[in-house]
């Protein structure tokens, strides 16, 4: 009786195949997506490879005297809010990479 029970909960093992509509589908579907590439990179310099334009522009010196101060003041910065940073455990810094 038992062996009858266990003989029941075998799988069986068939072997894996592709519907032969599947791989059609799949064929042409790869067919398109390489066809598409191959126009995109033969016909259309725009979206593969945008023009860049370059503004040619000419350059002159200024002197400190030469410029305009809009505003200029003087005082003091400070901070809105004070963060207090500490750590939990005591130990020794070996580095301090900043």
């Amino acid at each position: 009786m038992a062996n009858e029970d266990l003989s029941k909960l075998k799988i069986e093992k068939t072997t894996f195949s592709i519907k032969p509509r599947k791989r059609k589908k799949i064929v042409l579907a790869t067919v398109v997506i390489i066809g598409v590439v191959v126009l995109l990179v033969l016909f259309s310099q725009g979206v593969l490879s945008p023009a860049v334009e370059v503004e040619a522009v000419s350059v002159s010196m200024t002197y400190p005297s030469q410029t305009f101060t809009m505003l200029n003041s003087s005082g003091y910065v400070v901070a809105q809010r004070k963060a207090a940073v500490a750590s939990k455990v005591t130990g020794r810094i070996v580095s301090l990479s900043v």
